[in-house]
């Protein structure tokens, strides 16, 4: 078993028993909040940068601090909204499936910081040549983790701010791109007559020429 395998099993199994110890209700409250606080900051970085911009300048820092404050500031909104909820439920008869059904959940949630994890490192480290680390290859839980990466991928807005447009595209496409451009340069020929021996005007030219002269005669 590859080091990555024990590491996603030892998170998954941790986050279940915080699952487990915080209840059904708490962890899946917890889950929609980090979600709706991921989107909150998706979708209004874009919108409330620029009120940023005057106070720190370089707009790419704007961005990422606006973002980390809408991240901040909705997560904890709806982390006080979760633990009054949470602790009405512990209190009554279904304290114990909401246990039960919590460890569920605490699996859920690890394996969607797990999937945050591959995200940002394949942002940071985009495959070289086409290949990843050799461990991409042989950890038996990367492609599961993969999957799950591109499914919250897709949930994302199309349209990303600057500092997130240059991660939709790997080194080695830019290579590729950079090879053609390349090549298209280097296979540059000039236009040349059809007959090689042809200096002078061609065909066509000659023919107008001669009736040009006959009219005139």
């Amino acid at each position: 078993m590859h080091w990555i395998d024990i590491f996603v099993i030892g998170a998954l199994l941790i986050s279940g028993a915080f699952g487990y110890s915080r209840g059904f209700v708490h962890e899946i409250l917890s889950i929609a909040g980090w979600i709706g606080a991921s989107f909150a900051s998706l979708y209004g970085t874009p919108v409330l940068k620029h009120f940023m911009i005057p106070f720190i300048g370089d707009e790419w820092l704007a961005a990422l601090v606006t973002g980390i404050l809408i991240f901040i500031g909705t997560l904890i909104i709806l982390s006080l909204t979760t633990r009054q909820i949470s602790k009405g439920v512990k209190e009554s008869a279904l304290g114990a499936l909401d246990r039960a059904l919590g460890f569920l959940f605490g699996l859920a949630r690890g394996a969607l910081i797990v999937c945050l994890l591959w995200i940002g490192y394949a942002w940071t480290s985009p495959p070289v040549d086409g290949k990843h680390p050799e461990w991409v290859y042989i950890a038996r839980t990367m492609p599961l983790i993969i999957q799950g990466a591109d499914f919250l991928k897709s949930l994302a807005p199309q349209t990303q701010t600057d500092p997130n447009a240059p991660a939709s595209k790997t080194s080695n496409s830019i290579l590729k791109d950079g090879r053609t451009l390349l090549e298209k340069a280097t296979d540059f020929k000039p236009k040349t007559p059809t007959d090689p021996g042809q200096n002078g005007y061609g065909r066509k030219e000659r023919s107008e020429m001669d009736r040009l002269f006959e009219t005139n005669q």
